[in-house]
């Protein structure tokens, strides 16, 4: 079967007729029983009827009581009507076309047009009721969907309404932002160069009172130079002075007793002795309060520095402590290793007993430049045990050493390092200056070669033959101990 979407939309052929034929095929059309209707009709039907019953309504309620009819008349009237339709169909159907035609001018003349209502079976109308039921079911369905599509698109034009509500309060909120980032950026811009004009104002100012305290110093010094210079004038004078008052103190000492100030600038030469004694002594503590914050100040840096030597000092040590307990670690693992080699000796090992005489001539070499006497009672392993403890003696003395006497016997070690490197190097140039001069001579002596003959003819290029390397076959161990013989 057909949808009802298909159905609906499935229009009749289009013919062209007569205008009474196509009045003919239209009243045709309007009385099959089965023909089904657009969407537009299904739609406007029921309108139509309610629009009949409230007309029909309004119609009985200007009649009067004697006018109206029962329930029973009108279900009567109906089965009349229903029973005059269906005798008139039967006539058409005896009557045929002629009578068809009679109908359509009746309807042309202004009757009403009636549907043409024969006999049916249950079956065509159970396909009808079914149609119908389906035709039905299918506007149902679709306007349950249209009204879900409305509901969707009234809530998506709700969010979008919240959420151009919501980008709008973001966009002012985003312009105040930047607007008070703007306003912090220009502040901070003025903030800026007010403190560079005042840092400016301030270097000039700096400038300006260093220019004046140093041509102020220069006065001072030239008065100083003056003062000094008057200073010994005024000496040769008095000098000059005192041999005729010593004369005229003569003659008059015995007459009257001599005043302690002879003169008017000997009380001043007084007072200016007190007022130089005043600026000596200030000037010493001004001084020596230079000297107090200058001696703050370095306590204040050793001190510091001491906080920092003692910190590399305690990282030393746990370093140091941490090599000790892996030297330790690893001539445990070395002592295991060589116990088997020591104690039963395979045969036809020479590269281990080689590497164990190498191993012991450096160890006794090493026991030897550490200050103890060689004896030959004493095994290897109790020489090690021995280095060991020296070895962690003189880790605890240098942890005790200064920072700052560690560092000069380092500096007095590089500086003789790198005095006898440079007599190195220096011997090595003269040496080799020397063998240049001799090559130089010896070719200067030698005769001058000249070519004889023609030259060889290029004939084929030589293989070259490619070297092999050797690999050394050296296992963990052994690379282990090459580094702790290379560090003892």
């Amino acid at each position: 079967m057909v949808p009802a979407q298909a159905q609906s939309t499935v229009k009749p052929p289009q013919i062209d007729l007569s205008k009474t034929q196509q009045q003919q095929h239209q009243q045709q059309q309007d009385d099959n029983p089965f023909r089904i209707p657009t969407n537009e009709e299904i739609f406007t039907v029921k309108e139509d009827r309610k629009r009949i019953r409230e007309a029909e309504r309004k119609a009985l309620a200007r009649q009067a009581l004697h006018e109206r009819g029962t329930c029973s008349s009108a279900i009567k009237g109906l089965a009349a009507d229903s029973t005059r339709k269906r005798d008139k169909f039967a006539s058409a159907r005896h009557q045929g076309p002629k009578a068809t035609a009679a109908e359509g001018a009746v309807h042309k003349g202004g009757a009403t047009p009636s549907r043409r209502r024969g006999r049916e079976n249950v079956k065509e109308f159970l396909a009808k009721k079914r149609e119908i039921f389906l035709v039905q079911m299918g506007l149902d369905t679709k306007q349950l969907e249209i009204n879900k599509l409305e509901e969707r698109a009234m809530r998506r034009e709700e969010a979008l309404k919240r959420s151009e509500q919501m980008l709008e309060v973001d966009a002012l909120r985003f312009d105040a932002f930047l607007k008070e980032n703007d306003e912090r950026v220009q502040d901070a811009i003025h903030k800026a160069e007010n403190e560079a004009k005042n840092k400016q104002e301030k270097v000039i100012e700096i400038k300006r009172l260093n220019t004046q305290a140093a041509v102020i110093r220069t006065e001072n010094a030239r008065a100083e130079k003056r003062r000094l210079q008057i200073e010994s004038w005024q000496a040769d004078c008095d000098a000059l002075k005192q041999q005729k008052r010593a004369a005229r103190e003569e003659v008059a000492e015995e007459a009257e007793q001599p005043m302690y100030f002879q003169e008017p600038r000997m009380l001043l030469a007084v007072f200016k002795e007190l007022e130089e004694g005043n600026l000596f002594l200030i000037q010493n503590a001004q001084e020596g309060e230079e000297g107090l914050e200058d001696a703050r100040q370095e306590m204040a840096a050793v001190r510091g520095r001491l906080d920092a030597e003692a910190s590399d000092l305690s990282s030393q040590y746990a370093w140091l402590h941490h090599s000790c307990a892996a030297a330790k670690a690893r001539c445990e693992l070395l002592r295991e290793q060589a116990r088997p080699t020591t104690e039963a000796p395979k045969a036809g090992s020479t590269s281990q007993q080689a590497t164990l005489e190498q191993l012991s001539a450096k160890i006794i070499e090493v026991y030897q430049q550490c200050g103890f006497d060689k004896d030959a009672s004493l095994s290897i392993l109790q020489m090690l045990t021995n280095v060991e403890n020296k070895l962690e003696e003189q880790l605890v003395h240098v942890s005790t050493i200064p920072k700052d006497v560690a560092e000069a016997a380092e500096r007095a070690r590089e500086k003789d390092r790198r005095t006898v490197a440079r007599e190195e190097k220096l011997q090595y140039q003269k040496q080799e200056h020397e063998a240049r001069v001799k090559r130089a001579m010896e070719r200067a002596a030698a005769p001058v070669f000249k070519k004889q003959g023609k030259q060889d003819m290029f004939r084929s290029r030589l293989r070259l033959h490619q070297k092999r390397q050797t690999v050394s076959l050296k296992t963990d161990e052994d690379a282990e101990l090459e580094d702790y013989l290379a560090s003892t």
